[in-house]
């Protein structure tokens, strides 16, 4: 089934017969012919048989009202831990400064910085499309976050020639993983989006992160966010 792991239970009727219909167990309503009315929960009109665009938009509205903690980018993108406009010229100088901050707001482990620092000797973090992602070796915080900076011009990040301006600091917990994962998946296909990365460097501010996190998608099946783990 197309949509199996967005639908518990399926539940058929008429256009006639919808108002006898009790909708506290109904999140969505799916019909192929106009309803003419208000109803309690949101509506999506379909063709009888489903192509494969439509199938997509289906399946990515059924997404949206399962995983709706991704539209509030505040729970783990504090607007706290947004620094725009750095200016900066190294690697090093940005992390210095990324952690310094998340250590004086946020309850972290004593060996944060040495951790975030381990896990960029291993492989570089640099995403491509300008982003980096760096993350501590372990679970290092009670609660999970991201810390973004921006850059003003593009740092050399890796061994690998790639440039950076977006830099997100992640640190994962072992509390609220779902909600966080859920999270993740939104911002991961916003950053792999070139488009939307170029308009957030352009307006760095956190509502410009939080709008274009808030309408991503994902394209793919879900599990890119699993690339990020320690």
């Amino acid at each position: 089934m197309k949509f199996g792991d967005y639908v518990d239970q399926v539940t058929t009727c008429d256009v006639v017969n919808i108002d006898q219909v009790d909708f506290t167990h109904i999140d969505y309503v799916f019909t192929t012919v106009p309803i003419g009315k208000q109803l309690p929960v949101p509506v999506r009109e379909v063709t009888y048989f489903l192509d494969s665009d439509e199938a997509y938009r289906a399946r990515e509205a059924l997404r949206g009202t399962v995983s709706d903690v991704s539209f509030d980018p505040a729970r783990f993108a504090d607007p706290a831990l947004f620094f725009p406009h750095l200016n900066m010229g190294t690697k090093d100088e940005v992390l210095d400064y990324l952690i310094g901050r998340v250590e004086s707001l946020r309850h972290v482990s004593a060996d944060f910085r040495k951790l975030v620092l381990q896990r960029e000797s291993v492989l570089s973090t640099a995403f491509g499309n300008d982003v980096a992602i760096p993350h501590p070796l372990e679970v290092s915080s009670g609660d999970p976050f991201m810390c973004i900076g921006l850059l003003d011009e593009p740092v050399a990040w890796g061994e690998e020639g790639k440039t950076v301006r977006a830099v997100f600091l992640v640190s994962f917990a072992n509390e609220r993983q779902a909600e966080f994962r859920s999270f993740l998946d939104r911002f991961t296909d916003m950053a792999a989006d070139a488009e939307a990365i170029a308009e957030l460097l352009r307006e760095q501010s956190w509502e410009a992160f939080a709008r274009l996190v808030a309408k991503r998608r994902r394209t793919e099946q879900d599990g890119a966010s699993e690339d990020l783990r320690p």
